[in-house]
Formats: structure tokens, sequence, C-alpha cells
């Protein structure tokens, strides 16, 4: 830099040669093109009629184009930056408030009024100009905002004496669209007559296991069925059997009142009796194990 600040003050100031400065952020390059314009329009004489003014556009989000600076937080709009000495800075906005509304409508609103866009379909660059240039407002026209912050909900009337294309206002909306997707298969690849043949065997598939099912269970039915007249069958004669014994009993017993049996035959039947009754309470415990089985599939009968 200071050997274009040497070139400069030398000879050949009106050769009108375009220059174009590039560099890293803080080497000089935005003060020197004020030093040139301080000089060209303050101490030449034949420049000072034609006015050689610094003209700044603001290409980015900087606080040369606006006394604030916002940005998207998890979908919130946030005061990144304030602008020293501005009306906003005066009133009290810090960095880190919410802005909650601008002008009575929330931030995404106003930066889809300014953009003419959903704010969804903007980048995150594209969304967080339009929340800066939507924070700059209009030259002379109060700008009001709802903040949310520390100190709680507040709102502010500022005056922007900066504010970005001032010329023009407020951009216009460019008004609203709506975008149909409407798809039409043409030629799907046999996708679809795949999916009815996956959707066949499926069905062939569950027809089987409905009739496997369904020969399972009357299998089941019938075997428990033919127990349970297994078991009716054998606590009949069980029953009938129980009845001899106990009748064989009794004639025994008149028998050896008589004197024509013995003891040992009275025992002997009464051991028959007794077998007789417990295989027949056996029978019965079968036979009611096998009607509740059966009761299980047929209900209640």
């Amino acid at each position: 830099m200071r050997v274009l600040v040497g070139r400069s003050s030398g000879e050949g100031d009106d050769q009108n040669v375009p220059v174009l400065l590039k560099g890293p952020t803080g080497c000089g390059k935005t003060r020197f093109v004020e030093y040139m314009s301080w000089r060209l329009h303050g101490h030449l004489g034949s420049r000072d009629d034609e006015g050689v003014p610094l003209i700044t556009v603001a290409c980015h989000e900087d606080l040369t184009a606006s006394d604030l600076v916002g940005d998207w937080v998890d979908g919130r709009c946030v005061v990144r930056d304030v602008r020293a000495g501005s009306d906003a800075s005066r009133q009290g906005v810090k960095p880190g408030d919410v802005v909650e509304s601008i002008d009575g409508r929330v931030p995404a609103a106003a930066v889809e009024s300014l953009l003419g866009r959903p704010i969804g379909s903007l980048s995150r660059e594209q969304a967080a100009f339009g929340l800066t240039v939507a924070l700059a407002g209009v030259r002379d026209r109060p700008r009001r905002l709802l903040t949310s912050g520390r100190n709680g909900p507040r709102e502010f009337a500022l005056h922007s004496a900066i504010a970005a294309q001032p010329e023009l206002g407020i951009l216009p909306n460019a008004g609203y669209f709506i975008t149909l997707n409407l798809t039409v298969p043409v030629w799907d690849w046999g996708g679809l007559r795949s999916k009815l043949h996956q959707t066949e065997t499926r069905r062939r598939q569950a027809q089987v296991t409905l009739s496997q099912t369904q020969r399972q269970l009357l299998s089941k039915l019938y075997s428990m069925y033919n127990e349970a007249l297994t078991a009716r069958s054998a606590a009949d004669n069980l029953q009938r059997m129980a009845e001899l014994s106990g009748e064989n009993l009794r004639l025994t017993a008149l028998r050896y009142t008589a004197g024509e049996a013995s003891a040992f035959e009275v025992v002997d039947a009464q051991n028959t009796a007794v077998q007789a009754r417990n295989a027949l309470d056996d029978a019965q415990t079968r036979y009611r194990v096998a009607l509740a089985e059966l009761q299980t599939l047929t209900g209640s009968f």
C-alpha cells in the first residue's frame, strides 16, 4: 500500500487507468480508496469541477448498508451485530436479541415479501441477506421492531440514517407462485407387474396357510371328539362293572350270613367293588377332561 500511495502522488493522474485492488481483509484496500477519493476530490483543481466522490456499493451483509445485521439461528431471527452510534445502539438493541417481528410481521414473512420467494426455498446466505435488508428498512422511515432478550420483550421505533438502496424504498413483492408436480408413469420397466406378481404370491401363500390351519383344526377336532367318545364308552362299561361288583358284594355278604361263604370270599368281593369304583372315577375324570378340551374348539354345548 505504501508503494501505491507513493506512485499515486506522482505524475500520470490524468490517464484514467482502472485499477483492481485485491488482498486479504485488513490490508488497507478501503483506506487507500478513501485516501485517493479525498486527494483527487479535495486537492486537484482540475478534478474538483468534475467531482470525484467515493461511491460505496454494499455487495454483502455488512454494517455499511444497515445499522443491524441479523442471522437465522435454529429458525429464529437473532441480532448478530449493531452499528456503533446508530439509533438501534442508542435505544438498547444488543447482539443476541431475538427479533420477533419487523413492522408487524414475523421475520420470515418480511424476508419472503422482500425477495418474493418462500423462506424454505432460500439458501442460508440468501435468507441472511434478505433478513439484513429487512432490518435495514428505508431512510427516514421508522422501523417497528419487537425483540426479546434478557430484559424480556421490548418494542423499538428505529430510524435508519443509512439504508440499503433508499431511493427504491422497500422492495416490491414479486407475488406468489405455486409449484405442482404431476408424475405420469409412461414406462415403469415392469415395476407394476412385479408388484402384482408379488401380491398374487402373497395371496396364494395366505390361502395355503389358511387351508393348512383349517386342516389342523379339523384334525384336532376329530381327535378330541374320538377321545371323548372313547372316554364315554369306557365310563359306561365301568359303571356297569361297578354295579355288578356292588351286587356281588351284597350276595356274598348274604351267603356269609347264611354260613355258605367264608370270610375270604367277602373280603375278595369288597376288594373287587372298591377297584371297580376307582376305575369308574378315573373313567369319568378322563371323560370330563376330553369334553372340556373339545369345548375349547366348539364352545359350550
